[in-house]
């Protein structure tokens, strides 16, 4: 029996694009070799001087990233791929008391590391924090005729459950959707009308369910996502994601005037 799982609570449109665009950014920048070699003295510390009424542009082949210190506290940003989607989200900012720049996307954060510079190129560690999980709602359907809701547990996942099922997001992006294979494989995809490109390493995913009944999806890029059920009533599910920390990557950024 196939299942489709669709969501059905309306979620503000831009804030989805803004963090999937912001995420495949993330990625890409993992996979930047720098061909620059930063040979200053090292200074491992950023000061507010130093960045406000400056724009950081990510030097890359591949991806976009500019961000605009406007003030002490806000970004206007502009992330992206090179012939890709775009978006441009207004960010706050805040320096630590390590002087690490960190950034906030609302639903993770970016801590910059300042590891070099050399005249107007400044290398960087980026370490992403997810500060907090998110939760979809979603109603079971079947594509069959029959009872509707199979006998499943309430709070927790099943590998039968998912295993040829679809996972739609949000019924305002029907496009947008994770296709679970009964060999532990998966695809995500989202609607070409979206504009969104995506990359083989962020397509393709292998799943699997724990013992706690916890879904665990990891796409060949390494993001890795812990899905809870937290609860299902009849053909009703609400279901928490927390995006699993990444890796820590390096990037160059050129620094000018706005």
């Amino acid at each position: 029996m196939k299942t489709t799982i669709m969501g059905n609570k309306k979620e503000d449109f831009i804030k989805s694009l803004v963090l999937i665009i912001a995420v495949m950014f993330l990625t890409a920048c993992s996979n930047i070799t720098a061909q620059t070699s930063l040979s200053e003295q090292q200074k491992n510390r950023f000061s507010s001087e130093e960045l406000i009424g400056h724009r950081l542009s990510l030097v890359s082949k591949t991806s976009i990233g500019e961000f605009s210190f406007v003030d002490k506290g806000h970004i206007v940003a502009t992330i992206g791929t090179v012939g890709g989607p775009v978006a441009g989200p207004v960010l706050e900012w805040q320096l630590d008391r390590q002087g690490h720049l960190i950034i906030d996307f609302d639903d993770f954060k970016q801590s910059w590391t300042k590891l070099s510079m050399h005249g107007d190129l400044i290398e960087v560690e980026q370490s992403t924090i997810y500060t907090k999980p998110y939760r979809h709602e979603y109603i079971i359907q079947t594509g069959e005729s029959g009872p509707a809701a199979p006998n499943y547990p309430k709070f927790s996942f099943t590998t039968s459950e998912l295993a040829g099922s679809t996972l739609l997001f949000d019924i305002n992006l029907p496009g947008r959707k994770y296709v679970f294979n009964a060999n532990g494989t998966g695809t995500f995809s989202v609607d070409p009308s979206e504009g969104i490109e995506l990359s083989e390493d962020w397509r393709n995913f292998r799943w699997s369910v724990d013992q706690e009944g916890k879904l665990h999806m990891t796409h060949a890029s390494g993001m890795a996502t812990v899905v809870r059920k937290l609860s299902r009533v009849n053909n009703n599910i609400v279901a928490e994601f927390t995006e699993q920390p990444s890796p820590p990557t390096k990037a160059i950024y050129r620094r000018s005037k706005k």
